[in-house]
């Protein structure tokens, strides 16, 4: 298992390096957007250096959240390139004819790629956990968790169509790119449909958004699920 995990990162080194930086880009822009709030009014005698990181604290939250969304690339990334990115380099059969069971094999993907996914979330949760709240931007608990929950099923559809796809195609491209389309798609859907009178698309006072989530989070689980079966049970060509 450990060759087959070493494998795996070696196949996506250039994926895990993308998670990075989507976890990293993010973060080093605050002290870039406090540096430049301060200069800008210390100009004028207007807030010094604690009232600058103060105002910019609870956007903090927001860059991490920002983190989490754009996390659901690295996972489509991840989920695309698990089975196909072996057939574009022609490693498939090869890796078929070696005295591994398939399901070691599938079975390492998905640690690799989920373990890269949660290291990101847990960097950014973290960082969450440690703010205070009401937060000075207004931000209460709620809020905050109810958009942590949208990042994690909008992430999960992304992964588990893509790692769905990339069971049936050659292309990794094609299949991170279903990954990235599926919650897109979803959210048009529900989107006609509360433009059809069946619920405003917003916050709180109606069914959309958690069934929108809801419905995410379930068609990225199927995905993966009906993904992980069709490879246990697929002969490569």
């Amino acid at each position: 298992m450990r060759a087959l995990l070493w494998k795996d990162f070696h196949v996506n080194r250039l994926v895990l390096a993308v998670g990075l930086g989507v976890l990293l880009a993010p973060h080093l822009s605050w002290p870039l957007i406090v540096l430049g709030t301060y200069w800008r009014y210390n100009a004028r005698d207007l807030m010094t250096w604690a009232a600058a990181i103060d105002m910019w604290s609870a956007d903090l939250v927001v860059v991490a959240l920002w983190s989490l969304i754009l996390s659901g690339l690295t996972a489509a990334l991840l989920g695309g390139n698990a089975v196909a990115g072996e057939r574009a380099d022609r490693s498939a059969e090869f890796l078929a004819s070696l005295p591994v069971s398939r399901r070691q094999i599938i079975v390492s993907k998905a640690v690799l790629a989920l373990s890269a996914v949660a290291l990101i979330w847990a960097v950014n949760l973290l960082v969450i956990a440690t703010q205070p709240f009401p937060s000075p931007g207004g931000k209460s608990l709620r809020d905050i968790l109810d958009g942590v929950a949208i990042c994690a099923c909008v992430t999960c559809s992304a992964f588990g169509v893509a790692w769905f796809f990339s069971v049936w195609l050659t292309s990794p491209a094609l299949a991170a790119c279903a990954g990235l389309l599926a919650p897109l798609v979803l959210f048009m859907i529900f989107a006609l449909l509360a433009e059809w009178g069946l619920g405003r698309f917003g916050y709180g006072d109606n069914f959309a958004v958690p069934a929108y989530s809801l419905v995410c989070a379930l068609v990225g689980i199927a995905g993966f699920v009906a993904g992980t079966i069709t490879y246990l049970r697929r002969v490569e060509p």
